[in-house]
């Protein structure tokens, strides 16, 4: 049987664009898109405020976050394993906080004085996309 050589290149386009298609299929159902929230840590003299207040992460978002220092003496704030610099009145530091495991966050902001502050964050599993994909590859 002899192909033209049409009708090899159609073959070939058509076998690129199912080996595109499937690679495409593969990758969203392997990858959760990552999302980036904002979240405002505000330190006063007496205690810690979130804004938004109520938070509730999962394993697929990260935040981030910007901590500054309202209080009159200078302070840190610990988020997990990540801490700011120490952070003299009015001065803020930010940082990214990525959430991969379920549990709880554990964070605390210690002044000058010795007095700490405590509180943790629930972590929930990230509910998976439906796999979006080209009919007949999955």
């Amino acid at each position: 049987m002899v192909l033209s050589t049409r009708r090899i290149g159609s073959v070939i386009a058509l076998l690129a664009a199912l080996c595109l298609a499937a690679c495409v299929a593969s990758s969203r159902a392997t990858t959760e898109p990552q999302s980036v929230y904002g979240v405002h840590v505000y330190l006063s003299n007496s205690g810690v405020k979130f804004v938004p207040a109520h938070l509730v992460p999962d394993t697929a978002l990260t935040y981030l976050v910007t901590v500054w220092n309202q209080s009159k003496t200078t302070r840190t704030f610990h988020f997990a394993n990540v801490a700011t610099p120490t952070l003299s009145p009015g001065h803020k530091a930010s940082f990214l906080y990525p959430f991969h495991v379920v549990g709880y966050v554990k964070w605390k902001s210690l002044t000058s004085t010795g007095k700490t502050f405590t509180g943790e964050i629930r972590v929930r599993y990230a509910t998976p996309l439906p796999n979006v994909g080209v009919p007949g590859f999955q």
